[in-house]
């Protein structure tokens, strides 16, 4: 190979850095079973100075996923599961509405998310405190959008779900085994699953959103029973033995921690997947495996996750025909420069080297994106109706609830209309009629969502339906309990 085998990939991480207006990057590549560039650009700490490295930990999101599937497949090996018989005969706990589904899933179903349940985040996004058994047990209750194994719809519950079913067949908590049976043997000693945890470790990236004087601090993820979903954090460093390890399908240092065959069972699709809205001609999605995203390349076949969480982003891919595997990190918030980084480093490798300017074309694309949202929130404003409604808003107060989602509350609190949603209090204001607009805040985000408040026979307000997710699914309906 030559001295430099990614000749202006640096220059390229410093020009995308600044154009794409992150605080921070690192980056691990990884070619031939060897690490062949760790570095760090920008800043993990924008107000001290303090430079981003390849040993700075950051969480990776969903790119967790892999993990807990890698795990349940160790499982599978030590004949504790097989992936492709019904889940009811390991994790009796867990059902659905879908009468196909409840008698025929599998493992596998959870971990390609093909259950027919739309996303439901809202369930563990407001309420960090929820427990695991929880998220599986309330799995019940939540209607489906899909037939059963017809379409792929990106479900976090369900990796937990399938994190709580390691747990069940190996005794240890997921996190446990994880560190035990994955981060151990890799080297991952400083990889870890709360953020807080990073920071007693003392090199960690904060998380920031883009704001009008520069980079606003934001909180960290509390993601709590979802773990399995989304809690790694790791440095690029050890995470350039996480792509050794999938490069040499499931062996590390000599040592297989997954059989090759149990491996490939990870990185084969099982249903087709649309993620980002753009099409560019270089790439097309193939499926969905266990896991992970499998595209082709420039004719190459790519397993990729990205993953992002408050304030921070980021991709982790491999081309297992060429050898190769890319991890980027980036402290802000909905960057685009993880994948644009992933990308100019295979064009390099490949030997089209900058051959598209990924940095400004995926930049362009995911700023259509987000103004997708604004678009069709412009579109619900133009059909407003001048009338507000004709109660008084002590009318609406009370408790209102769902199984799962629990209580929520409607109230006024220093003379304002709010709602108690699932731990944390939102503004109300009347949109007209009885419909209600709730400033929903969830992480560093806000999110306007409607709130329909319902009439019974008698005349008063007997339910209200909140709208959480976009079609098709349906609002989620709170009936209101009766006054004590």
């Amino acid at each position: 190979m030559p001295n430099n085998p990614l000749p202006g990939f640096r220059e390229k991480c410093v020009e995308n850095l600044d154009k794409l207006h992150d605080a921070g990057m690192s980056v691990s590549v990884v070619k031939d079973g060897r690490a062949i560039f760790l570095d760090g650009f920008g800043w993990r700490d924008v107000d001290r100075k303090l430079k981003m490295g390849a040993r700075t930990l950051l969480p990776i999101g969903s790119a967790t996923k892999a993990f807990t599937a890698t795990g349940l497949m160790m499982l599978q090996d030590e004949g504790l599961v097989d992936i492709d018989k019904p889940l009811r005969g390991y994790l009796p706990e867990l059902a659905f509405q879908d009468s196909a589904a409840n008698a025929t899933a599998t493992p596998r179903d959870l971990l390609c998310h093909r259950t027919g349940l739309p996303r439901h985040d809202f369930l563990w996004i407001l309420r960090p405190n929820i427990g695991r058994r929880q998220i599986v047990e309330s799995i019940r209750h939540l209607e489906p959008s899909a037939p059963f194994r017809s379409k792929w719809q990106y479900n976090n519950l369900m990796f937990a779900s399938a994190g709580y079913l390691v747990e069940r067949l190996s005794g240890a908590r997921w996190e446990d085994f994880t560190r035990e049976r994955i981060f151990k043997p890799l080297g991952m000693d400083r990889a870890n699953f709360n953020c807080e945890d990073s920071v007693i470790d003392g090199d960690f990236a904060l998380a920031y959103q883009r704001g009008a004087a520069g980079f606003d601090p934001v909180p960290f993820s509390r993601i709590g029973g979802s773990g399995p979903a989304g809690s790694v954090n790791a440095c690029a460093e050890e995470l350039s033995n996480w792509l050794r390890f999938n490069l040499g399908n499931g062996a590390f240092g000599g040592a297989a921690l997954l059989k090759s065959e149990t491996f490939r069972q990870l990185v084969k699709p099982n249903i087709a997947y649309t993620m980002y809205p753009w099409d560019f001609p270089e790439t097309r999605s193939m499926g969905y495996g266990l896991g992970w995203f499998v595209d082709c390349y420039r004719g190459k076949t790519l397993v990729w996750h990205g993953g992002s969480v408050n304030g921070s982003s980021a991709m982790v891919g491999f081309m297992p025909e060429l050898d190769v595997g890319i991890t980027a990190q980036v402290n802000t918030a909905g960057s685009a420069l993880t994948l644009a980084t992933m990308y100019d480093a295979l064009d390099r490798l490949m030997g089209y080297p900058d051959a598209r300017d990924w940095g400004a074309d995926i930049g362009k694309a995911m700023e259509g994106f987000r103004g997708a949202d604004d678009e069709a929130w412009k579109g619900k404003v133009e059909k407003r109706k001048d009338a507000r409604t004709t109660r008084g808003f002590t009318d609406f107060e009370g408790v209102y609830r769902n199984e799962p989602y629990g209580a929520v509350r409607v109230q006024s609190r220093d003379g304002k209309p709010s709602i108690i949603m699932l731990e944390t209090s939102h503004e109300l204001e009347n949109w007209h009629y009885d419909v209600f607009v709730a400033r929903v805040k969830w992480g560093m985000d806000t999110m306007n969502t409607l709130v329909n408040f319902l009439t019974g026979q008698g005349g008063d307000i007997d339910a209200l339906e909140i709208e959480l997710e976009g079609p098709p699914v349906k609002p989620i309906r709170f009936n209101k309990e009766a006054a004590v």
